[in-house]
């Protein structure tokens, strides 16, 4: 009998967002004011899949009852499929404003900074050995101002 797959990864979680000004549905008056976001959190790695089971030993062979001879025992079984491995999570975005809605007035010096996005993680592969790896997520983003529709 044939060996069992391998357990299957989990992709790596996203990262988390740094936003210094959530605003949502809301009315909003910016005045002579510094939003400033950080550095967003980076991808996880992707999980690593298990390796196949072993097979098992072949049946053994049928006993004489016809006068032509013992059979031969059956042969040993494959190796079981490898499990797939788990792509690495999204790098989380960096943005100073975030809304929805109507955009937030801006009145004097309004000065918007963006951090840095989080970073893509790595992915996973078979046995946490190198073979059969999974994709990398994707760097996260970076900006001053988004509109979240």
């Amino acid at each position: 009998m044939g060996g069992c797959g391998g357990k299957k990864a989990t992709g790596g979680g996203g990262g988390g967002a740094s936003v210094a000004l959530f605003v949502w549905q809301s009315t909003a008056t910016l005045d002579s004011v510094e939003l400033v976001s950080q550095k967003a959190g980076d991808g996880g790695k992707g999980g690593n899949g298990g390796g196949g089971g072993n097979g098992g030993a072949g049946a053994p062979g049928g006993a004489n009852t016809t006068g032509i001879g013992q059979a031969g025992d059956g042969g040993k079984g494959g190796t079981g499929g490898d499990g797939g491995s788990g792509s690495g999570g999204t790098g989380g975005a960096s943005v100073a404003l975030v809304w929805n809605g109507t955009a937030p007035i801006k009145l004097g010096t309004v000065t918007l900074t963006a951090g840095t996005a989080g970073l893509k993680g790595a992915g996973g592969s078979v046995g946490g050995v190198g073979a059969n790896p999974a994709p990398a997520g994707s760097d996260g983003a970076s900006a001053q101002e988004y509109e979240q529709k």
